[in-house]
């Protein structure tokens, strides 16, 4: 998609756009608390006024998407931009949650540091449509709209369910594995230790981005892809860590399109249907509670007492 498609013309004939380049015309601010040295783009490092765009909704491992994102990762170097995904292994760094969060806070940090001077963020709706809009500072607008998205989109529970049934809201959103796997993140949050996952996704495209696909076919067990991410970090495979992840709290089974020898080389059990799902998950739980998670990417669970 170009610059024409995404602003229109009379932007484009009028303002100089930039697409960010990771690699080329950065220009470091110097190291952030946790030792990370901030290295972003030149253009925005030497600005006079930094306004920065952004929709805030959940995010896997940052909390919440918007405000601070818009400088780290969104305009920082290639490197910086692999240390902050590789946090996402702490436990705290999850769907939702944006208190005491060390990526969220890392990120803030990083945009005081670049110098934002203003920010206007949205909440949008199922629909595409703004729901809600705040505008000011960096971290004072942003709350606003995090608070806003998280009374939509948050739901609360009495205690987890044995089965978890997830969907995630069909085409596009399930093109892909790499892209299905937002599903789980949710999904995850509402169900037992020990329980399944049942998760329907097409993924027509199969894995969908070529680190994680090449992650997913070298791992002959999930300790093998932990061991890769902490080590030999590449942005890709964290999607398998964060499978990888998952399953170490519930079962997991897919009904989709995949091969099943795929599916089981994720450390995922395929399922040829629902039906079929729903009787494996039955007969490693037996009577059970189950929730249903229809457009679970677009949802975090928040159970009550913090079970």
């Amino acid at each position: 998609m170009d610059n024409l498609q995404v602003f229109g013309e009379e932007i484009c004939k009028n303002y100089k756009i930039e697409n960010h380049d990771c690699d080329n015309n950065l220009k470091s601010l110097g190291l952030l608390s946790n030792g990370f040295e901030l290295i972003i783009n030149r253009e925005v490092a030497e600005a006079d006024l930094v306004v920065t765009t952004g929709v805030v909704a959940l995010h896997y491992f940052a909390g919440y998407s918007g405000g601070r994102k818009s400088i780290l990762p969104g305009i920082a170097g290639r490197e910086l931009i692999k240390r902050n995904h590789q946090m996402m292994n702490e436990p705290r760094a999850c769907l939702g949650n944006y208190q005491n969060n060390p990526v969220s806070d890392i990120m803030l940090e990083g945009a005081r540091k670049a110098g934002v001077d203003f920010i206007l963020n949205v909440v949008t709706g199922s629909h595409h449509e703004v729901k809600f809009c705040a505008a000011g500072d960096v971290y004072e607008a942003w709350i606003k709209a995090v608070q806003y998205c998280e009374k939509l989109n948050v739901v609360s529970i009495d205690k987890p369910a044995d089965i978890v049934i997830a969907s995630c809201g069909g085409y596009p959103k399930d093109i892909n594995m790499y892209q299905a796997q937002k599903a789980l993140d949710s999904a995850v949050l509402a169900v037992k230790k020990g329980g399944t996952i049942i998760l329907a996704a097409e993924c027509t495209e199969g894995l969908g981005e070529e680190t994680f696909a090449r992650w997913v076919e070298e791992a002959s067990c999930r300790d093998d892809i932990k061991h890769r991410f902490n080590t030999r970090f590449e942005l890709g495979g964290h999607k398998a860590f964060a499978i990888c992840r998952e399953l170490e709290h519930a079962n997991i089974i897919l009904v989709s399109s995949l091969p099943a020898d795929l599916v089981a080389k994720m450390f995922i059990t395929p399922a040829a249907d629902l039906n079929t799902a729903l009787d494996m998950a039955l007969a490693r739980h037996g009577h059970s509670r189950i929730l249903l998670m229809p457009e679970a990417s677009r949802l975090a669970v928040r159970v009550a007492g913090g079970e």
